[in-house]
């Protein structure tokens, strides 16, 4: 799951996407050349870099700087790649840009009334793991759990109880396995029975259905050598 700016963030006037059109014609081959940006692009680089430098304690302003940076490529007058530009211009691997851009667009997601309930990044994150639609109902099970700004680990836990665990499917023995295809393969041989009774075909046409039937019995043989043959998954 990565931080996505589907809409323009009031926050960040100056990287909104409708003031930055032209960065998609300079260079719609995407990462890896290197091309200038015009004046408006220079001014919302400058502008969401400053805020980078000025929020590090601010993790939502940076992921969200971040998130326009990357979104409108405005690296890509210095940078090949955005990873390349999380390295060199801010010391960062881009595991970690994409942690905080994580953290800021769970937050950016929330209802109004939900925003205040999460105070740290590691929380931020831990909701970034929740599937979108269910953050909210997450973050106020969460806030259940006591006083004060809403924890990581109340996160975890409040997104076990409304998210389950799927339930593994238990996998067959090879015994009752070959035992359900068997039943299968006696319903279809009773049914071509019927079929063939139904029809009331003459010694030529039963002589050229059972060569069929045989020449078909032949391949599944050969199918299931090979299936056997096969190791059994996770051995």
């Amino acid at each position: 799951m990565t931080a996505t700016l589907l809409n323009p963030s009031p926050e960040f006037p100056q990287c909104n996407k409708p003031a930055l059109a032209s960065a998609a014609s300079t260079n719609p081959s995407g990462d890896g050349l290197l091309s200038p940006l015009n004046s408006a692009e220079a001014s919302a680089l400058n502008h969401c870099e400053r805020r980078v430098s000025e929020g590090l304690e601010r993790f939502r302003d940076v992921g969200l700087a971040l998130a326009s940076i990357r979104d409108n490529r405005l690296y890509r007058a210095t940078h090949a790649t955005f990873e390349d530009y999380c390295r060199e211009r801010w010391g960062w691997s881009a595991r970690r840009g994409y942690q905080l851009m994580d953290a800021a667009e769970a937050l950016a997601g929330l209802p109004e009334e939900c925003e205040p309930l999460v105070h740290t990044e590691r929380a931020a994150r831990e909701l970034a793991k929740v599937e979108p639609s269910n953050r909210a109902e997450v973050l106020a099970k969460a806030a259940q759990a006591g006083p004060g700004p809403v924890t990581a680990k109340a996160i975890k836990q409040a997104a076990q109880a409304v998210e389950p665990e799927p339930v593994q499917a238990v996998r067959e023995d090879s015994e009752t396995r070959a035992y359900r295809v068997s039943l299968k393969i006696k319903a279809l041989t009773d049914a071509v029975k019927e079929t063939l009774a139904s029809l009331n075909p003459t010694h030529a046409e039963m002589v050229q259905a059972a060569c069929a039937f045989r020449k078909l019995a032949n391949e599944l043989d050969k199918a299931a050598q090979l299936l056997a043959d096969e190791p059994e998954a996770g051995q």
